[in-house]
């Protein structure tokens, strides 16, 4: 729930949108097999003006260098390699406080419930040792890794993951997947519902 001032220009004009007091208010990361990374990032800010166009600069290398080429997953601690898919949202659940301050503009932000994290994606339903998690509300640790080697890498880790659902529907003889969804919990001992890591795979650092 940081502020930012955020710039947007399409290169359309010599104008730029300004937003100021811009927070995420909803953030989300997907993953599928050889496709990068997705991030999506919904706004919620208490000013728009346009200026003129500012030239971005970018710190260190312009080579894109988080180009992660490889992703692992582990649940409960042990490597899972029947992931197909996987998505998780942060939602700060903000809004915007309209008053009578002699202006168009929203007075504050404020939040209108708990931060949740809810994770989802799909399975390969080979044996029911997530079912069985899910029927039980079984707490499982997931951590989720992307690498690109001599480069970066991003951990993931949630401490508390509970499936709110996993929807088993057999339809015929075909594989069978499940499109399962859950949430990540608080955990006092680690002061985190999901804590985030980038870390540099660089040789010689």
């Amino acid at each position: 729930r940081q502020p930012f001032t955020l710039e947007v220009n399409r290169n359309i004009s010599s104008g730029s949108h300004r937003y100021l007091g811009a927070l995420v208010n909803r953030l989300t990361l997907a993953l599928a097999p050889n496709q990068d990374l997705r991030v999506t990032a919904e706004w919620i800010a208490k000013t728009r003006a346009m200026i003129a166009a500012t030239t971005p600069s970018f710190p260190g290398s312009s080579t894109d260098p988080f180009t992660f080429d490889t992703a692992s997953v582990q649940i409960a601690g042990t490597a899972n390699t029947r992931l197909e898919a996987f998505q998780m949202v942060i939602d700060n659940q903000l809004e915007g406080i309209l008053a009578l301050n002699n202006s168009n503009e929203i007075a504050r932000i404020r939040a209108q419930g708990p931060q949740m994290i809810r994770i989802s994606g799909t399975l390969d339903f080979a044996d029911n040792a997530e079912e069985l998690d899910f029927i039980n509300q079984t707490e499982r640790a997931l951590v989720l890794s992307l690498t690109k080697a001599d480069s970066f890498q991003l951990i993931a880790d949630f401490p508390r993951l509970v499936y709110t659902a996993f929807p088993v529907a057999i339809a015929g003889r075909e594989r069978l997947t499940v499109q399962f969804a859950g949430t990540a919990r608080y955990k006092t001992s680690s002061a985190v519902a999901a804590s985030f890591a980038l870390t540099s795979t660089v040789s010689n650092y």
